[in-house]
């Protein structure tokens, strides 16, 4: 009889120290719990954006290195914004970037640049080419980097 005691006593103090210890442990039935590894709905980590000020060189082939600075504002894949005081129009697509400003406010000193290279992933830096024309000197070619 003690033994059955003992057994009996072994039994139900297992079951009432797991319920001791389980108390709020979750069932999984429990739609309030705040892990969301699993959730498609859970917000998209922050994509990095060309928005913001942008500084570096442009260099002519065969000239000397010239400071630009850049305003850009992203939205989606188009670009907006000021090169060197200039209203500034361009796209971006995957790291491909494209955009076009004219400086001067007369036909004889205005030109026209025309940036194209690429962005780093992290979105603050990029380099490529640039060509830029003006009625009077013709067309010209270089190299340019930014950084923001």
């Amino acid at each position: 009889m003690r033994a059955a005691f003992w057994r009996g006593l072994t039994v139900g103090g297992c079951l009432l120290a797991a319920t001791f210890f389980c108390t709020g442990c979750d069932s999984g039935d429990d739609d309030t719990a705040a892990d969301t590894s699993g959730d498609t709905n859970a917000p998209a980590a922050t994509e990095a954006t060309l928005t913001g000020s942008w500084n570096g060189i442009r260099t002519p082939t065969g000239g000397t290195p010239v400071s630009i600075s850049l305003h850009l504002d992203q939205d989606d894949d188009a670009l907006t914004g000021d090169g060197e005081g200039a209203a500034l129009t361009g796209s971006i697509s995957g790291d491909s970037v494209e955009f076009t400003y004219t400086t001067g406010t007369t036909v004889l000193n205005s030109r026209t640049y025309t940036y194209t290279g690429n962005a780093n992933t992290t979105r603050t830096t990029m380099q490529g080419t640039y060509e830029s024309y003006n009625v009077v000197l013709g067309t010209i070619n270089g190299t340019w980097s930014v950084a923001k």
